[in-house]
């Protein structure tokens, strides 16, 4: 692995897009062939020298390529039958939010404010962007993000198990309690990934780069992103039911949840006249007011 892998510690680090890469390639090669399966997570983890949660990142990513079948806790995935170089559309959000990065980090000096239930686009964006850095299509001389997530002490709104009948009060508060957890650990790992690409910018690319996070004093129910505060993206996340997962990582039971991955962005531009430049503005006062506002809120409880 190259210099852009070092994590924090300096050790090497594999980000979630260079382990989806590298399987890719092997299926390129046809080192794996349609229908072989994959490594267990524990291997893979091994062999990459990384925590399972990148692992399992990695192949959410190509299982939303169409590269992966089978995927469930019960054993490793198999390669699709589908030809790996068959293009497939990403899906809508991810698609959406890499663009409008590309876009902005033509710009010498970048800048992101977010609101996120989770930071998963977010930082698959930002790993998206950390190639195309790497391919030198774009240098910009500096990256600032400020990232605002619902607190460590918020009671969430989503997910929650869907209430059985044989399950009691105290069981559902318990079930509760664990599938929450379980997502916190999710957004304390983006977190982490997002801290590390930032940091290769700035020791290997010599970016001056920065990247900060605040905490929601509740569960939001629209994501949003203003870059460079030019250009506003917004998108609902959308409650609904959802059955128990095959993905890795996945929940076991039936919740009601959100998914932002698959959220449709739009985005308003102050270049295209003054009714978008309006909402640019406005939620650019209201993201620094949140900011200015709940950027420290745990450390007053």
């Amino acid at each position: 692995m190259n210099q852009e892998n070092a994590a924090v510690n300096g050790s090497p680090k594999a980000t979630p897009q260079e382990i989806a890469d590298a399987l890719r390639q092997r299926m390129r090669e046809g080192v794996l062939r349609p229908g072989d399966r994959l490594s267990t997570q524990a291997e893979l983890a091994d062999e990459f020298q990384v925590e399972r949660g990148a692992v399992r990142l990695a192949l959410r990513i190509l299982k939303d390529a169409g590269l992966l079948s089978d995927v469930s806790k019960g054993s490793p995935p198999r390669v699709a039958e589908r030809p790996p170089d068959e293009p497939r559309r990403p899906r809508a959000t991810v698609l959406s939010l890499n663009n409008h990065l590309e876009q902005a980090f033509s710009s010498p000096h970048v800048t992101i404010d977010a609101v996120c239930f989770t930071a998963e686009t977010l930082m698959l964006g930002l790993n998206h962007m950390r190639g195309v850095i790497e391919r030198g299509t774009v240098c910009p001389e500096s990256v600032t993000m400020r990232c605002l997530l619902p607190g460590p002490q918020v009671e969430l709104a989503f997910p929650v198990p869907v209430p059985r009948p044989e399950r009691t009060a105290a069981a559902q508060r318990e079930l509760t309690a664990a599938i929450q957890q379980k997502l916190r650990s999710q957004i304390e790992f983006q977190k982490t990934v997002m801290e590390r690409t930032f940091y290769a910018w700035r020791e290997v690319r010599r970016i001056r780069a920065s990247v900060s996070f605040g905490w929601l004093p509740t569960t939001p129910l629209q994501k949003w992103y203003v870059l460079n505060g030019e250009q506003v993206l917004l998108g609902d996340y959308v409650p609904g039911t959802f059955p128990p997962s095959d993905d890795p990582g996945g929940y076991e039971v039936e919740v009601y949840d959100v998914r932002g991955f698959t959220t449709s962005l739009f985005a308003f531009r102050i270049e295209d006249g003054p009714r978008d430049a309006a909402l640019v503005e406005e939620k650019r006062k209201t993201f620094e007011a949140v900011w200015e506002t709940y950027a420290d809120w745990p450390k007053l409880a």
